[in-house]
């Protein structure tokens, strides 16, 4: 509902969820002028703050045991406006939706509510958050940690924590030993960020490793976008155990090389028993990839040790003609161990060539391709591609092969379905 209040109105209607069977709540709350209490505070420095006791009510709301989803719609960022201390038990919250604006600011006291807001919904399974973009990558790092330890503390199994090496092990102990399903903390939590009423970006967080999983973003509409690619640092732990990368809407294509990195660093560190790469599911939105091709194409080739299902949007590839150095240097690298003679044979002729060759049909399940400049002779490049690994890998484990408003036309699905017939390749093509 839309709802114009004060403190004394919000009060009452606190006053009245207690102990009622609502167990969902959608509250818009639309701010009216102040009322005569409606002044700022100080903080425990002594500076004058912009918290006020108007907003307390909308904190002990969320301590009500009864109400399981709240969603606070068009209201202030009351974790830091509010002079109310959080409620020390929200592990009843399984949904949550409120504004955050102050992110920046986790070594104050006001960052110290954001991490006790996080340690304390130790069952939560969506965090939704109304904010502004410049801040995504300073929260996920300041919120992950916070979250796991929430959970951790709630079983307070404090032998764990002195004998760090065997943490996660007892962590996933006591879970196995709750009784019932619904007092477990759930394995995973989604954080999702909105900007202008728009679901921009949504990670996945293990919680009991307190690290992102799933990592899903989509740039629609005008906003600031240069934030998210600091979470792909060559070091960053938030990253390492990344299973899923789907990016959409992207305006640029300077991500490009700060994956290609990424995943280089990854792989390098995996080498030397640091990090293993986790990456097993990629959906890419190529419509800026531009002339960068060729760092697009070292990014998708470190990935393809792991990587199980892939799909590539708006994918028009505009390759520059490489010299000799640099084409016998690629293909050393995508054929390591192999006879140089079988590496001048199987030269990729074109760009298309070069991207599958890229792929390691020894393991991917699944390809997509949606909106593309995929012809009918590129299509021979992708058999090549096939036979190559059925060849080197013994076996395909290409299951589904889904071409969708490309160039190609029926004569060239047709043949690479009769193609795969005779080589009894059991692939599922759909293509519209």
């Amino acid at each position: 509902m839309g709802w114009a209040w004060d403190r004394q109105a919000m009060n009452e209607f606190v006053e009245t969820l207690k102990g009622s069977r609502i167990q969902v709540l959608f509250l818009k709350c639309m701010v009216d002028a102040a009322d005569a209490e409606d002044r700022p505070v100080p903080d425990s420095s002594g500076i004058k703050a912009s918290r006020t006791r108007r907003f307390d009510p909308l904190v002990k709301l969320l301590g009500l045991a009864n109400v399981k989803e709240i969603r606070l719609l068009e209201t202030p960022d009351i974790v830091h406006e509010s002079t109310q201390s959080l409620p020390f038990d929200l592990s009843h919250l399984r949904t949550l939706q409120l504004r955050l604006e102050g992110m920046d600011q986790v070594k104050d006291e006001v960052g110290d509510r954001v991490i006790q807001l996080l340690e304390r919904t130790t069952h939560l399974r969506e965090l939704t958050l109304d904010c502004k973009p410049h801040a995504y990558g300073n929260s996920l790092t300041t919120f992950v940690k916070p979250i796991a330890e929430g959970a951790r503390k709630y079983f307070d199994h404090s032998r764990s924590r002195r004998q760090p090496c065997s943490e996660q092990n007892e962590y996933r102990r006591q879970m196995q030993e709750t009784r019932d399903p619904q007092e477990r903390p759930p394995e995973c939590v989604e954080i999702k960020y909105n900007h202008k009423d728009k679901l921009v970006l949504v990670v996945k967080v293990e919680r009991s490793m307190g690290l992102i999983r799933e990592f899903s973003l989509d740039l629609a509409g005008e906003m600031e976008y240069g934030y998210w690619t600091s979470i792909f640092q060559p070091n960053s732990d938030l990253s390492s155990n990344l299973t899923t990368l789907r990016l959409t809407n992207l305006r640029d294509n300077v991500w490009v090389e700060q994956l290609r990195d990424w995943i280089q660093a990854m792989n390098r560190m995996g080498h030397v028993g640091r990090h293993r790469l986790w990456l097993q599911e990629l959906l890419i939105d190529c419509k800026e990839l531009g002339t960068e091709f060729q760092k697009f194409y070292d990014f998708i080739f470190g990935a393809r040790s792991t990587l199980l299902l892939a799909k590539f949007v708006n994918f028009y590839p505009k390759l520059k003609e490489a010299g000799p150095d640099k084409v016998r240097n690629v293909e050393e690298e995508m054929e390591e161990g192999e006879e140089r003679s079988t590496l001048r044979d199987r030269r990729a002729k074109t760009e298309w060539g070069r991207f599958f060759r890229s792929l390691n049909f020894g393991l991917l399940k699944e390809l997509e391709i949606e909106r593309a400049n995929l012809r009918d002779e590129d299509i021979k490049s992708l058999m090549d591609s096939l036979s190559y690994a059925k060849w080197k890998y013994g076996s395909l484990t290409l299951r589904k092969l889904c071409l969708f408003n490309t160039q190609v036309t029926k004569q060239g699905v047709g043949e690479l379905i009769r193609t795969m017939k005779r080589s009894s390749w059991n692939i599922n093509v759909e293509y519209r």
